[in-house]
């Protein structure tokens, strides 16, 4: 709730997020473990999902189409669910301010086929599917060239470039940012 963002990592057999609040001298220092997932075959996710001006974290579940969202990535948060995606089908989940709306919007990338399938602000909009990138890749998002809004992408592991369109819309990667051969 500082503005600024830090790192954390999810460790699925633990079922914990271990996160760090700042980035100090060194390296991080994970102050917060949050437990009581019980999802080992998930993915994690990040954003305001509350519209609260502060990040939550959250997990896909891609065996049951199901988003488990924190408002906020504190213990005593409530974890509430929301069903997104078609159970079974390998796909990737990601988040980011797409529209101009309070909260973040999540979303799935499915890798077979380079698409991605964004929610709205409101869950009675109808959701906003197209491709990007060849298949295969790895989705991210974010604000690349100090946009209002994030733009997608995706890492493409066989030629090691990050493929970036500076919004959440089909159409040719704004930049091609290689990453490593």
């Amino acid at each position: 709730g500082d503005g600024r963002d830090t790192v954390g990592y999810f460790e699925p057999g633990e079922g914990a997020f271990h996160l760090s609040d700042d980035f100090g001298e060194g390296p991080p220092q994970f102050s917060r473990v949050l437990v009581g997932w019980d999802c080992p075959a998930c993915y994690p996710v990040a954003g305001d999902f509350g519209g609260l001006g502060v990040d939550g974290i959250g997990l896909y579940d891609p065996s049951r189409g199901l988003f488990l969202l924190r408002d906020r990535a504190e213990p005593d948060a409530p974890i509430r669910t929301v069903a997104f995606g078609d159970a079974g089908t390998p796909q990737l989940p990601v988040a980011g301010r797409f529209a101009a709306c309070p909260q973040s919007q999540w979303g799935l990338y499915e890798p077979a086929t380079g698409t991605f399938r964004l929610r709205g602000c409101r869950s009675d909009e109808p959701t906003r599917a197209f491709r990007f990138g060849p298949p295969g890749g790895v989705p991210v998002t974010g604000r690349w060239q100090g946009e209002a809004l994030d733009g997608i992408g995706v890492l493409e592991p066989a030629s090691g470039q990050f493929l970036l369109r500076s919004t959440a819309t089909e159409g040719a990667a704004d930049r091609v940012i290689p990453f490593f051969h």
